[in-house]
């Protein structure tokens, strides 16, 4: 019976904080996606993307010293953006045709000497 109980207890609290930690929401109307405990919110408007980073707490992390690459599917082609840092926990830049409306994207970023990659669906 101990054991059960042990188990259930176990089980109702790995099950809690798995919930807990529930739907990334994004802040800036973007798209989510997680990357070895980073949180990534991709914004893509007409040319330009951008890029917000937070931790697994939802808070921000500084994009100075930050690159990377968004590399989008638009109407069957591939759509890229360089990133930069543009203050604070965003990473920003424009791409050479439309990116808004993308189908998928991958994004890769190097900050800090850790390398960050995630796959994001427009539509999750």
């Amino acid at each position: 019976m101990r054991r059960v109980a042990r188990w259930l207890a176990v089980t109702v609290m790995l099950t809690g904080s798995a919930l807990a930690d529930g739907r990334l929401t994004p802040a800036h109307g973007g798209v989510m996606a997680e990357s070895q405990g980073h949180r990534l919110e991709l914004v893509a408007r007409a040319q330009t993307a951008e890029l917000y980073l937070t931790d697994h707490n939802d808070k921000a992390l500084s994009a100075e010293g930050a690159s990377g690459k968004v590399v989008a599917m638009v109407n069957g082609k591939k759509v890229q953006a360089v990133l930069q840092p543009a203050g604070d926990n965003r990473l920003r830049g424009e791409a050479a045709e439309v990116i808004a409306g993308f189908e998928s994207a991958v994004i890769t970023v190097e900050r800090g000497g850790q390398r960050l990659s995630a796959r994001i669906a427009a539509h999750h």
